[in-house]
């Protein structure tokens, strides 16, 4: 099958689809279907991905096509079929990838500014990859009182970027981390998450992440 993806788990909200080329095509349709009861075979509802069809894109150039906006901890199957074929292209074997869960940040209170050397005080800066296509928004919330109690979290009031540019839900970044800090936090402990947030709306919040902020 001259059609295969090649699928690469980028980063766990997004799935990287690769194929070989048809010149005879005049497009190609990327379908994704969730995986069966059994995990071995797509369960059959596919549907295409947002921007299908596509034309092709040679890899070797750095160009690809790419799902974004997806749930990390996912399991889904591709499989591209090419139009503009006689007799009308088969699709490809389908293929499986399984995202990873949510991913990890940084969080670091009164953290040292590169120029002067000094502490910021009142600040979290947080490191963190970049989730592509998405926007971000950061959400504090005080320690819970046990493991049973989940956090109450808010969302941050005054961000700014690496840069010390103000922002608020900032737009993707093309580097591959994105550092944001918020200013004005309470002294205390603190856990930081971040919200990616998609055209289609809030992604899977990252894994939670500890900062202290002292005097």
């Amino acid at each position: 099958v001259t059609h295969k993806p090649a699928l690469t788990g980028n980063d766990p909200y997004t799935v990287q689809i690769d194929w070989a080329n048809d010149p005879a095509a005049t497009g190609f349709v990327i379908e994704r279907s969730d995986t069966d009861a059994t995990d071995a075979a797509p369960a059959g509802n596919w549907a295409a991905i947002p921007g299908s069809p596509f034309t092709w894109v040679d890899p070797n150039t750095g160009a690809h096509r790419r799902d974004t906006g997806l749930t990390p901890g996912s399991i889904f199957w591709y499989r591209v079929t090419p139009q503009g074929l006689t007799p009308a292209g088969a699709p490809s074997t389908p293929n499986r990838v399984e995202l990873a869960g949510p991913p990890s940040i940084k969080a670091t209170g009164n953290p040292v500014d590169a120029t002067s050397g000094t502490k910021i005080n009142g600040t979290v800066e947080l490191v963190f990859s970049r989730i592509r296509t998405a926007q971000y928004r950061v959400q504090r919330a005080p320690p819970p009182p046990d493991a049973a109690t989940p956090p109450v979290w808010t969302d941050a009031a005054t961000l700014t970027t690496g840069a010390g540019v103000a922002v608020a839900n900032p737009a993707p970044q093309q580097g591959s981390t994105v550092v944001l800090r918020e200013t004005g936090v309470p002294i205390g402990t603190w856990l930081y998450r971040v919200v990616p947030v998609f055209a289609a709306g809030d992604g899977t919040p990252t894994k939670s992440a500890t900062a202290v902020v002292a005097q």
